[in-house]
């Protein structure tokens, strides 16, 4: 996802695909400016949080007994 946004940061500021009315606004296009630690801020933490994510309902399950579990059925 963060590389599909700088490519698409890159294109918009490159070849201007987003234009708008210069008589209304001070620019033709709309420039996008990419401050790279945000991105590479919120990559990690969105690695970390999906790392997360997937391993606590594993731990979870791994201290349940399966003869248990199948109890509740």
């Amino acid at each position: 996802g963060s590389a599909l946004a700088l490519f698409l940061a890159w294109l918009q500021n490159h070849y201007k695909l987003i234009t708008v009315p210069e008589d209304v606004y001070f620019m033709d296009f709309i420039p996008v400016d990419v401050n790279l630690a945000h991105v590479g801020i919120v990559t990690i933490v969105s690695v970390i949080f999906s790392v997360i994510a997937a391993i606590w309902p594993t731990i979870r399950a791994g201290k349940i007994q399966p003869a248990k579990a199948l109890n509740y059925e």
